[in-house]
């Protein structure tokens, strides 16, 4: 098999929310969902400017360890 980075694997995502390509932008929705989740507990100011400042470092980090 070759890779493509637009593949979809679920055959219900006619728009191509999880290919391959978008799962970046997919787990930093995830992440932004889970902030709102837990805004009793931790200001949602303060866990939208962790995200914004961390997220693209730390992936881009990880994502060139592999």
């Amino acid at each position: 098999d070759r890779y493509d980075p637009d593949h979809v694997c679920n055959a219900s995502d006619t728009a191509g929310r999880y290919s391959y390509s978008k799962q970046p932008e997919v787990c930093k929705w995830n992440l932004q969902k889970l902030a709102e989740a837990l805004d009793p507990a931790l200001p949602l100011e303060l866990a939208e400017a962790i995200l914004a400042e961390e997220f693209d470092a730390e992936f881009g980090r990880h994502y060139l360890q592999k």
